[in-house]
């Protein structure tokens, strides 16, 4: 438990940098699947709303609209059925969610589909230049001088506001879904290579046969993850990101293609900083002979006890090194700032380790981020399981026993994707929007997530929709999808037509 507050204390002082947060109170949206019908959500007043609603009312629709409102897609609008939306939200230059309601300013943005009537207006205040350009605000100009164009938005007032500045995260329902895995094994390969004599000719006997098919299967197996990997990983270039699909090769890919990068830099900025001093030594001995110890800063321990996990992950690669190792095995035997004192009698260490400590804190975020993640899944899946990350592959290890990460339970992976995704790319947004976060979750860990992100994310507003009764901490974090008016008028029944699932597809 120690190391998970360790990881987390170093992560979120990382992440709590000065930025306008901003809060969503309430949206009203008129047409909603039907022009005649319209809804709204009042957020709740804390960091997290979980919205609720009967199956059907259109939880997923929603946020498949609120995706849409933050990437300004006219064509998402249009398929919805939308008319206008309403919404309400607040700004405050505080780096978390204390909520102090003094700190924050109040603010109305509307988003109107524009009328026939409206186009010779629409006309006078925007020419063709602009109209061609604002692809994201208006069609484009071929389409919007056609006379039949009338179905577009204007976003005038939403790109003059700060939420067409932010970014958000969505993560739809397959989450944690299980890898496409090569499906063959060493038996399949035998009878194939003993099925004809031609084949059996090549081999003295038939444990030569078997070794081959399990080199061969091995080979095989490497490449179909390879590639697999090589087309899986994700790409959060946009500020606004939704995720419909996430399988274990996009985790696996995600967490070693971090872990890889931040080890790489870790190593770089070490020996720079070992070269770096050993110079400074040199030279100072050279020019000025022998001399007292170069004074060492008063937080000095303060300093070395903080960033000790930080160091010995960078420094712990596996090869062999005995300056190296000494180094993790003194660093292993602080337990406390009073435990650096030992190490202040060597001059060089001291004056190493302080370097060392500086030059990482370009890296701190990237290996935090990671460890936070291990160590919440570690914690989540209680002391019998522990998952083990190396330049190679993403193990859980059970015991003396190891396996991959698809072979994790269905709540296990969706934990582990969670953590994964939201730490690796959550902290940076300002929405997070999960639909039904409960997914293949026991009610110990439904109880637990929500106040988990919370905390991972203080800067974020969490918005998730779920069936869950657990999953809301107390009934203030509840937001309920209210239809507040629904006029449809009332048609003979025809025979249901296949429409999908209310999932909605990646844009």
């Amino acid at each position: 438990m120690n190391r998970v507050k360790s990881y987390s204390q170093i992560f979120l002082s990382l992440i709590r940098k000065e930025s306008k947060l901003i809060f969503l109170k309430k949206i009203v949206i008129n047409g909603f699947k039907s022009p005649s019908k319209s809804v709204q959500i009042c957020f709740s007043e804390k960091q997290s709303s979980v919205i609720y609603g009967d199956n059907g009312c259109g939880k997923t629709t929603f946020l498949k609209i609120l995706n849409a409102v933050f990437k300004q897609d006219d064509n998402v609008l249009l398929e919805e059925e939308v008319e206008s939306i309403i919404i309400d939200y607040k700004t405050s230059t505080s780096t978390k969610f204390d909520r102090q309601e003094e700190q924050w300013i109040d603010k109305t943005v509307k988003i109107s589909k524009i009328k026939e009537n409206q186009e010779d207006l629409f006309r006078e205040e925007h020419s063709e230049q602009d109209i061609n350009l604002n692809r994201k605000g208006y069609l484009l100009k071929e389409a919007y001088f056609n006379k039949n164009v009338v179905n577009i938005f204007d976003w005038d007032s939403f790109s003059k506001s700060e939420l067409a500045m932010s970014k958000s995260l969505s993560l739809g329902v397959d989450r944690g879904t299980q890898s496409s895995r090569l499906n063959l094994n060493t038996k399949i390969l035998v009878n194939y290579l003993s099925r004809t004599h031609e084949f059996r000719s090549n081999f003295k006997n038939f444990n030569q046969v078997h070794d081959f098919a399990d080199d061969l299967l091995m080979f095989l197996k490497k490449r179909n993850s390879s590639s697999i990997r090589g087309t899986n990983v994700i790409d959060y270039d946009e500020n606004h990101v939704f995720l419909k699909e996430v399988n274990m090769d996009n985790i696996e890919s995600t967490l070693l293609g971090r872990y890889r990068n931040a080890r790489r830099s870790a190593a770089r900025k070490i020996q720079s900083a070992l070269f770096d001093t050993l110079a400074s030594a040199i030279t100072e001995q050279n020019e000025m002979g022998p001399k007292a110890p170069k004074l060492l800063p008063v937080n000095f321990n303060e300093i070395i006890n903080r960033n000790k996990e930080l160091l010995i992950e960078a420094l712990d690669d596996k090869t062999e090194n005995s300056f190296k190792d000494r180094i993790v095995k003194e660093l292993r035997k602080i337990n406390n700032e009073d435990d650096v004192n030992e190490l202040r009698d060597n001059s060089l260490l001291s004056r190493l380790l302080l370097e060392m400590s500086e030059q990482l804190k370009d890296s701190e975020e990237e290996l935090s981020a990671i460890n936070t993640v291990i160590d919440r899944f570690d914690f989540f899946t209680g002391d019998d399981k522990k998952l083990i990350i190396n330049n190679n592959a993403i193990k859980v290890k059970i015991g003396k026993n190891s396996h991959d990460i698809n072979k994790l339970s269905s709540g296990e992976r969706h934990i582990l994707t969670l953590f994964t995704l939201l730490l690796d790319q959550g902290r940076h947004r300002n929405f997070i929007i999960i639909d039904e976060p409960e997914i293949s979750l026991n009610a110990t860990w439904q109880e637990a997530l929500i106040p988990t992100l919370e905390e991972l994310m203080p800067s974020c507003q969490i918005i998730a929709a779920s069936h869950s009764p657990i999953l809301a901490e107390s009934i203030d974090n509840l937001a309920e999808l209210e239809i507040i008016k629904d006029e449809e008028p009332l048609e003979i029944e025809e025979a249901p037509k296949d429409k999908g699932s209310d999932e909605y597809d990646y844009v």
